[in-house]
């Protein structure tokens, strides 16, 4: 029989304690709004559905992502995003830029219906490298199968910047999300939005030009000036 010693058995707990709770960290995001998106798309318009990896963790994630699944009507299109890249079509894998503490993960499907109503399914596999755990991103959109409302005509949102401050107004609630992007392409920030006006500090961010990308049922694109 072997027998371990008080001191040697508080080393090997400390060891599995440390184990469990780096483990425990890595895994520690959700899916928002959920792992199974159900979304409506508008006819000859690129609509865009986003599936938010919220990491409330220290530890510093690593995602990789495969295509599983895509069955669409004839005549659509879709691409994916990820919070690092946006590609032009429905990309067979890829890797997320690593996800720090306060950030989050990102996967964004843009997709038109063209005229053509139906419904479509994409379903991409999403693992975190250093967990291993692995999750299923399903995307159900449906288009033309509901009676078409005329949406009012809007402004144009005021976006601005002043004492480095970016500024977006009269969103009118049109818009589920801003991100901004570097002038190389880089994605600096993403985040989700509510209501009529967002504000963003922009004293983290190197002068020059930024460009700012608002999703809604009707994308809105800006370029602005950070000085």
């Amino acid at each position: 029989m072997w027998y371990i010693s008080s001191n040697r058995r508080s080393v090997l707990w400390a060891i599995l304690l440390l184990f469990t709770v780096r483990y425990a960290a890595a895994q520690s995001y959700e899916h928002q709004p959920g792992d199974t998106l159900r979304g409506q798309a508008a006819f000859n318009d690129i609509s865009v559905f986003n599936i938010i990896q919220v990491h409330p963790g220290q530890d510093t994630l690593h995602f990789r992502w495969q295509r599983h699944s895509v069955a669409m009507p004839p005549g659509w299109t879709a691409s994916i995003c990820d919070n690092g890249n946006c590609y032009t079509e429905l990309r067979d894998s890829g890797r997320m830029a690593p996800i720090v503490p306060g950030d989050n993960g990102l996967m964004s499907l843009h997709l038109d219906p063209g005229s053509t109503p139906g419904t479509g399914v994409i379903r991409y596999i999403l693992e975190e490298e250093n967990s291993g755990r692995s999750d299923t991103l399903t995307w159900i959109i449906s288009a033309g199968t509901g009676t078409a409302v005329q949406d009012p005509v809007l402004p144009d949102p005021l976006v601005y910047v002043t004492d480095r401050q970016l500024v977006a107004l009269r969103l009118d609630g049109r818009y589920r999300a801003a991100a901004l992007y570097s002038a190389d392409g880089r994605l600096l920030a993403f985040v989700p939005l509510a209501g009529d006006s967002w504000r963003l500090s922009l004293a983290a961010y190197s002068p020059g030009v930024l460009l700012l990308k608002l999703y809604g049922k009707r994308n809105f694109i800006k370029s602005v000036l950070n000085y």
